[in-house]
């Protein structure tokens, strides 16, 4: 039986799989989280994050998910894909604490996949630094110092250092989160 995909069979979904959600903008909108789940937020800070390289072409999330879900609850896991359907031979996982991780690190770093294929698991280093570009070089009054107090409207006391050269620079912040 083949389904269509219409707004009235998204509204009747969420109708009926969940029945706080109203609508088709709210299902498409939330995020489902199961019942144990222990937040929402992402979990914030360095080291929750791991990633997975030497992945075989065709190894895909159902394969993947349950190896990694052995060392802990995992928050969220992204495999990175190319056009043509198979992955790019590495993921990133993110898991609800830090110790999970590194169970994580330690378990499976080396680990064999399939026959003669191991894959390799380390700490993500988490990319905590902005570009900013089009800086005019005329311009003096552009100071390092003057930099930090315009980001540092958007989220005070989120910015560790500023690095400016010539017509572009760059803003390092404390966690990857602050940055979105």
């Amino acid at each position: 039986m083949d389904l269509e995909y219409s707004s009235t069979n998204l509204d009747d979904q969420a109708t009926i799989n969940n029945p706080s959600i109203d609508s088709k903008e709210e299902l498409t909108n939330s995020h489902v989280f199961p019942s144990n789940w222990p937040t929402t937020r992402h979990p914030s800070g360095r080291g929750y994050e791991v990633f997975v390289g030497k992945l075989p072409r065709y190894c895909f999330e159902f394969e993947l998910f349950p190896l990694f879900e052995r060392c802990g609850q995992i928050y969220e896991m992204r495999l990175i894909m190319n056009f043509s359907d198979c992955n790019r031979s590495y993921a990133f996982i993110t898991y609800t604490n830090r110790d999970d991780a590194k169970h994580c690190i330690k378990e499976l770093n080396n680990y064999e996949t399939r026959p003669n294929h191991l894959i390799g698991a380390c700490q993500s280093v988490d990319n905590c630094r902005l570009f900013v570009g089009d800086i005019s070089k005329k311009e003096t009054s552009t100071t390092e110092e003057y930099i930090e107090e315009v980001f540092a409207q958007f989220k005070p006391n989120s910015i560790e250092r500023v690095k400016k050269l010539k017509d572009y620079g760059f803003i390092h912040i404390k966690q990857r989160d602050d940055a979105l």
